[in-house]
């Protein structure tokens, strides 16, 4: 019989089933769903959660074992649904890491509409997809147990340092696997040689290790032994005759005076190892509970993220883009909020970079589409939005792979407008590194009539080459330049080369972040004649979007 794991780690419990539990129980209250994760190998083979309101009996876990079991047997099965009544049971594969077994999530909800054909599905694959990055963090329990029996048993001050080696999987797709095990073994040598005897080593899965020292008390000699440690790690290595090199990512966490468990210690040592991973890696950070009370955040919201959807949380507030020279209306830009139940409205700053690559805001994208291209022709029924041009903001990491531009043709298509009045704004500093893919896609949309736009020009990678290489019309220049011209030669000057550029190119030029009368005196003087920003009005909802464009449409006519 298998017992439903507890969200809390009890005394020699292993980590990495209580990580998972603590997790899928997040999840399975967002979703109002059970959940039950089987991966046969783990020190728990079992992880079962669901709201507490709705529990799961042992034998109703013991069933789903046993249909995971089955399901697992054949290979070649990578997604199923059953359909049991009013009951609709999603399974999807996971594989935490490398060296496990392939495993089984199910995804159980009752009372679910037969007709809603996606939603379950789309639930059970970004739970499986966010599985291992629950799991990476963990070390094998084995190790781990050693570490904290030994850190348990020594005196005074200690500091973690979770180490992890950047960008493996690329030198496993070079040299292969057996060579890619052979550089983390000699790698794991020189970390524990690096550690001494005051030192204690533990072997994540994948390419991370975990390491106490008690020799080390205060951040200083943590900074000069991180320091360290990475110079380690990078010395080149002779392998199958070639000689490699790889660095290294280093969260480090001190204790001085042994006010915390070592539990404790290590977790705040890999939150900023993921800190450091995130920020491009080989670089070493020391713990920050801001930081890492950030992420956590961001994370919390990620998994929350589907049932803002499903409870109609998300909201859309639109910025009104002037003529400078007039003052007329011309444009909105559609900004996606958050009403969120505990932390009040949200921007899409807070909660959009950590989830625009999951399924659920693939779903979200959608949402966003539809909602503005609703509202965009309620305006025009109204008859004030017969010149208005809506822009949309689209995650580019979604727009490969067609579901997007799929979207948007259902959009125009159902509300009866054309596309010569929707604008997509891409953000220049998430672009795709694969810009063909994107490019094959914008064609799509100007064959539809749609304009796209650069979002945060000049903030990005590549900035000019997107010019080159994307059918865009239209270069919105970012607020830290638009904001700074008329204090700061420089931003005067890239604004007046922006602008250049764009004439020459023949793009649209729109100036974002206008906070003053002189930036605006300004830009009509470089020839910009069209702006936004909270000086002249800023994000608000519809109805007042609706009443400004209502008194321009009687003061014209």
């Amino acid at each position: 019989m298998v017992t439903p794991l507890t969200p809390r780690v009890a005394e020699g419990e292993s980590e990495g089933p209580a990580a998972l539990s603590r997790f899928l129980t997040s999840l399975a209250h967002s979703l109002g769903a059970r959940l039950v994760c089987f991966i046969p190998g783990r020190p728990e083979d079992h992880t079962a959660c669901s709201r507490a309101d709705r529990p799961l009996t042992d034998e109703a876990i013991e069933a789903m074992e046993a249909v995971a079991r089955t399901w697992l047997a054949d290979p070649h099965r990578a997604t199923e649904r059953m359909v049991v009544g009013d009951t609709i049971v999603d399974i999807t594969d996971v594989r935490p890491s490398a060296g496990d077994q392939r495993g089984a999530l199910l995804l159980v909800r009752s009372g679910v509409e037969r007709s809603d054909p996606v939603t379950a599905a789309a639930e059970a694959e970004l739970a499986a997809a966010l599985i291992p990055a629950v799991l990476a963090d963990v070390p094998s329990a084995a190790d781990y147990h050693a570490l904290v029996d030994w850190a348990a048993e020594q005196r005074g001050g200690r500091t973690a340092f979770a180490v992890s080696l950047d960008r493996l999987a690329t030198m496993n797709e070079v040299l292969g696997q057996q060579a890619g095990d052979t550089i983390l073994k000699r790698v794991e040598q020189r970390v524990e040689e690096w550690a001494g005897p005051r030192g204690r080593v533990a072997r994540s899965d994948g390419a991370r290790f975990l390491v106490v020292r008690t020799d080390i008390v205060d951040t200083a000699t943590a900074t000069d032994e991180a320091n360290r440690l990475m110079a380690l790690i990078a010395s080149p290595l002779e392998v199958d005759g070639l000689v490699v090199s790889r660095s290294a990512s280093v969260g480090v966490a001190t204790d001085p005076n042994a006010t915390v468990s070592t539990e404790t210690l290590v977790r705040q040592a890999l939150h900023t190892n993921a800190l450091v991973r995130h920020g491009g890696g080989d670089g070493m950070q020391l713990y920050d509970d801001a930081a890492a009370s950030g992420r956590l955040t961001r994370l919390q919201l990620e998994l929350e993220l589907h049932g803002a959807l499903a409870n109609r949380q998300l909201l859309m507030h639109y910025q009104p883009e002037f003529d400078l020279r007039t003052g007329r209306i011309r444009a909105v830009e559609a900004l996606l909020r958050w009403q969120h139940p505990d932390r009040g409205l949200l921007g899409a700053e807070n909660f959009v970079p950590d989830s625009e690559q999951t399924h659920t805001f693939a779903a979200v994208q959608q949402w966003v589409i539809d909602e503005t291209c609703n509202q965009l022709a309620a305006w025009q029924k109204a008859g004030i939005a017969d010149e208005l041009m809506m822009r949309v903001n689209v995650a580019a990491p979604q727009v490969p792979g067609r579901r997007v531009t799929a979207a948007l043709a259902s959009a125009l298509d159902r509300y009866g407008l054309h596309g010569t009045q929707l604008c997509v704004e891409l953000t220049e500093r998430r672009m795709p590194a694969r810009s063909e893919l994107l490019s094959a896609e914008l064609e799509v949309w100007r064959e539809l009539g749609i304009t796209v736009a650069i979002d945060d020009f000049g903030t990005g990678e590549g900035t000019l080459s997107h010019l080159l290489d994307l059918p865009i019309d239209i270069v919105k220049l970012d607020q830290s330049f638009v904001g700074g011209m008329t204090k700061d030669p420089r931003a005067a000057a890239i604004v007046r080369s922006v602008l250049s550029l764009s004439r020459v190119l023949g793009l649209e030029v729109v100036a974002e972040g206008i906070s003053t009368p002189e930036v605006i005196d300004a830009l009509l003087e470089l020839g910009c004649d069209r702006g936004q920003g909270n000086y002249l009005a800023e994000a608000m909802p519809a109805e007042e979007v609706e009443a400004a464009l209502r008194a321009q449409h009687d003061q014209h006519y």
